[in-house]
């Protein structure tokens, strides 16, 4: 390992103790999941932020003090461009990590390999104090890493998955390749609400039923301009939780689109569940419609919808 690595680890060991359990969720069955590559770069630093200029923006307080960089990138809102940074509160615990067994199974699709601590995101703006955000309470009501072991902690992918891993998850040699590979990006920006700036970006907070994911939206937007999680126009109070690629559908010239988040015959599935969503003045909306399935695993008819 190298020296970075190594302190990683000690502080881990040291960290371990303060990491207070919750009552653990009731494990669900697990399935192998299907591997894909990733391909991003960022950068890790370890560094000290001041305290007197903290805006804590989330419910729960947001402490100053040396925190472990994760990803830090540049963003322009309007005229002038800012600095996000993912910041670790402390040194992060590994997650699906690639000697784990688990890494291979459904609460690791999205999050092998892994870190999970308590995250925050920085915002630095010029002649502004700093903003944060805590994300770890998005994490809370999804199925992940953490929560499988009890914690409520976020959790971020680190070094991507490759296919030819499948194989090798175990042995001796893989933990040295994994670490290898650059690391994992995690701040993809996009215009998901089309208020013509590039202000937002996808963070994955669970995991469904095996080869779904649960990602939420974050970032600023024109009628909110600080750090928040997004909301759908009917549920103001929570944030919007849906499966990327419907999430996706929002990006480029498309202001809306429907997407399928579980399809008839997907793990025995009986019924068919669809998403609509669309972008508008108001902010983002949308539907989803639940179908019965036929005896031929097609779409029949509809048998309920809700707005999200």
């Amino acid at each position: 390992m190298s020296t970075f690595e190594d302190q990683l680890a000690v502080a881990l060991r040291a960290h371990a103790a303060t990491l207070a359990p919750v009552p653990a969720k009731t494990r669900r069955r697990r399935w192998p999941l299907a591997l894909a590559p990733v391909a991003a770069a960022a950068a890790i630093a370890v560094v000290a932020l001041p305290s007197s200029q903290t805006t804590p923006v989330a419910s729960a307080a947001v402490p100053a003090g040396p925190s472990v960089l994760r990803e830090e990138i540049t963003v322009r809102v309007g005229t002038a461009p800012e600095r996000w940074a993912l910041l670790w509160r402390r040194p992060p615990a590994p997650a699906c990590g690639p000697n784990d067994d688990e890494s291979q199974h459904c609460p690791c699709i999205g999050f092998a390999y892994g870190e999970m601590g308590e995250l925050d995101l920085a915002r630095r703006a010029p002649g502004r104090p700093e903003e944060r955000l805590a994300l770890t309470p998005l994490f809370k009501e999804g199925e992940n890493p953490a929560a499988e072991v009890g914690k409520e902690l976020a959790v971020l992918q680190r070094w991507p998955v490759l296919e030819s891993d499948y194989d090798a998850i175990g042995s001796v040699g893989i933990g040295p390749k994994v670490r290898a590979r650059p690391v994992a990006r995690a701040m993809t920006l996009g215009d998901y609400d089309h208020d013509g700036r590039a202000t937002e970006f996808l963070l994955q907070v669970g995991t469904a039923p095996c080869g779904h994911t649960e990602s939420v939206l974050v970032g600023v937007s024109t009628a909110n301009p600080s750090l928040h999680a997004f909301a759908s126009v009917a549920h103001p109070e929570r944030p919007l939780v849906l499966e990327p690629h419907v999430w996706k559908l929002l990006l480029g010239s498309g202001r809306r689109g429907t997407g399928i988040e579980i399809q008839c015959g997907d793990h025995g599935a009986e019924t068919q569940t669809e998403v609509s969503v669309h972008a508008g003045s108001a902010g983002i909306d949308g539907t989803r419609s639940v179908y019965q399935c036929t005896s031929a695993d097609k779409r029949g008819p509809l048998l309920r919808s809700e707005r999200i």
